[in-house]
């Protein structure tokens, strides 16, 4: 009996000190003995491991960084191949650069990632037609199921992807896509916008009912869904001049709206402009849901501002708290995400020329550089990162796909 107590408090000790470690370290020590492979393939350990990673278990994580990174997806164009580069979240140090596998024909030798939650990335090929997982750190890939929905299953010149967002369902321990498509052939007053969500669970998507009151066919099309507090949100914008967030919440599926502040919501004042390209939501601190609110100003030097505002509660616009502003700034694009000692990553235009032998100027294009800048001197250090580019926190995860 005693012999039997003192293996099972070794193996709970094991167990509690592995859970510690990064997923691709354990993946290494699956081959040290049975024992060891069987615990770390237990789905009740790989569920304890990803919830002591997880951003919001601030017990564990809050000064922790080691298993921390930052994915940069660059290069998602007709032109060239992604390549996911992957730094250190400490130093910014390069860790690994990879491009994304292409199993079969229907990806076209080029994709591009849209979406990183929790360990897993969502890539897509160019037109949006075949999405894929992808586990970074054990490099298993699952293609998505079609939908069996009769609605999505018409004839595809009459639907259109339309958006999409990837998160994580704590409760249930399942991560899910929410997608969205337009129906060309909508009958006037009707949801032109049709949404689907996919559970890697039970590999299978079902329905979520929207009505045109909650403004999914007004979400701008270009920016996926930002996943915080088991929220997905997406901002919307109505041409009559309101503004809000439409949140899904993964936990029990229901549509939260979220009004903008006044001030951001319509035109400033004659002095500046508000330009809702630019107004884009994104993840502060690993958690809270922000808004940057992008303004330049018609008068004096030419330069943009960015005004971080940061929600405290779904479904309530007095929430809404201005944290600080960052800028102006001359020939920054967008504001990409915040690193820590108040230095953010900024996104800048860099101008390129193709010219012939006689120095005349055949094409003219711009590729975009990552900078990192220190909000308070305003100084900028280039990262030597070029091509179209998307920031994504990231922890490796065990999570099995197949």
């Amino acid at each position: 009996m005693e012999q039997d107590d003192q293996y099972l408090l070794k193996e709970l000790v094991m167990s509690e000190i592995l859970i510690r470690l990064p997923a691709r370290s354990l993946g290494r020590f699956k081959c040290v003995s049975k024992s060891w492979c069987s615990t770390i393939n237990n789905p009740s350990f790989i569920d304890q491991h990803i919830l002591y990673h997880h951003p919001q278990n601030h017990t564990n994580n809050i000064n922790n960084t080691t298993n921390l990174y930052l994915l940069l997806n660059t290069g998602y164009s007709f032109a060239r191949k992604t390549t996911i580069r992957r730094l250190s979240y400490d130093n910014l140090a390069a860790v690994q650069t990879k491009q994304p596998p292409i199993p079969t024909r229907p990806l076209a030798g080029r994709a591009g990632v849209t979406c990183c939650c929790n360990g897993l990335l969502l890539f897509s090929d160019l037109v949006r037609r075949n999405w894929l997982l992808w586990n970074l750190a054990t490099g298993e890939t699952k293609r998505l199921p079609t939908s069996s929905s009769p609605i999505l299953m018409k004839k595809s010149e009459d639907i259109l992807f339309y958006n999409v967002g990837f998160g994580f369902a704590a409760q249930s321990m399942d991560y899910k896509v929410v997608m969205m498509y337009n129906l060309l052939d909508s009958h006037p007053g009707e949801d032109s916008i049709e949404v689907e969500m996919y559970s890697l669970k039970t590999d299978s998507w079902k329905r979520i009912p929207t009505s045109p009151s909650q403004g999914f066919s007004n979400i701008d099309q270009f920016c996926p869904g930002v996943f915080s507090n088991g929220m997905l949100s997406w901002k919307a914008s109505h041409k009559e001049g309101w503004d809000k967030i439409v949140s899904l919440d993964l936990r029990c599926e229901m549509v939260i709206i979220t009004p903008l502040p006044s001030c951001i919501s319509h035109p400033r004042s004659d002095n500046t402009r508000s330009d809702n390209k630019y107004n884009y939501p994104l993840v502060y601190k690993g958690e809270s849901f922000a808004l940057l609110n992008h303004y330049c100003f018609k008068d004096g030097p030419l330069g943009k501002s960015f005004d971080l505002w940061v929600l405290g509660e779904y479904g309530v616009k007095e929430s809404w708290n201005k944290l600080f502003t960052i800028g102006p700034l001359q020939g920054i694009d967008r504001v990409l995400g915040f690193w820590k000692d108040g230095k953010v990553f900024v996104e800048k235009k860099r101008f390129i020329w193709e010219t012939n032998s006689g120095g005349v100027i055949l094409k003219e294009m711009h590729e975009k550089e990552l900078l990192l800048l220190d909000t308070a001197t305003q100084e900028t250090t280039s990262l030597q990162i070029y091509g179209l580019t998307d920031l994504f926190t990231y922890r490796e995860t065990l999570v099995p796909l197949n």
